[in-house]
């Protein structure tokens, strides 16, 4: 979507607007990731557009908890809408469906830790994943928790590189800027670190998830 020219316009000067508006950016930002959520848009965006607009680390500071949040009123409407849209009983049979039974399972025997592992996980489409959730009988106080400690090392992952990149077309765009030799070093030893954790944090979250469903 942010590839197409106008919408790429509006992103950047939007984000010029967060960046310099103090409080009024930080209120403005919490409307863009409530939308971004509620359309199941990339998750790379809204923590990358947190790291450009504030830095690091207080882009984390404030990205985590506006993410959470924007995360927490996609659940809350998807309460209404996903029952209407995807019932629990619709294509029992199909792949997806058996999934997504299977992560309502889950959720029933321990919601907490299976929506903690789910957000650990960087291969699960995160703002789709919070429409899942929104259809199994998980609280609203565990969703949030789950959904900030899962969250912390792909959403520190995101806005140190949303914090190192100097365009904002760019990083709307998903383009890497041409940084230079000592900042690419930085940048690439610091993602490659944060890569290498977070594919250790899925692989565990995976198995665990996994013995969580099937104990067998």
């Amino acid at each position: 979507m942010m590839r197409i020219p106008w919408a790429r316009a509006w992103g950047v000067g939007f984000v010029g607007f967060v960046r310099t508006a103090g409080p009024g950016g930080a209120l403005g930002l919490l409307g863009f990731l409530t939308g971004w959520s509620l359309i199941g848009a990339p998750f790379w965006i809204m923590a990358g557009v947190a790291g450009y607009a504030y830095g690091f680390p207080l882009g984390l500071a404030l990205g985590l908890p506006l993410v959470t949040a924007a995360m927490t009123l996609a659940f809350l409407l998807g309460r209404v809408v996903v029952p209407r849209v995807w019932p629990a009983s619709k294509d029992v049979e199909s792949p997806d469906a058996r999934r997504i039974a299977a992560v309502r399972r889950a959720v029933a025997a321990d919601g907490l830790k299976i929506t903690f592992l789910l957000r650990m996980t960087p291969f699960v489409p995160q703002n789709v994943l919070t429409y899942v959730l929104a259809s199994t009988p998980l609280r609203v106080r565990d969703f949030v928790a789950g959904t900030a400690g899962g969250l912390l090392p792909i959403t520190l992952f995101y806005v140190y590189a949303g914090s190192l990149v100097e365009d904002a077309a760019a990083l709307l765009a998903g383009e890497t800027p041409d940084l230079g030799a000592a900042r690419w070093i930085a940048l690439g030893s610091g993602l490659l670190a944060a890569a290498v954790a977070l594919f250790v944090i899925g692989r565990l979250a995976r198995r665990a998830l996994a013995r969580a469903i099937d104990p067998a």
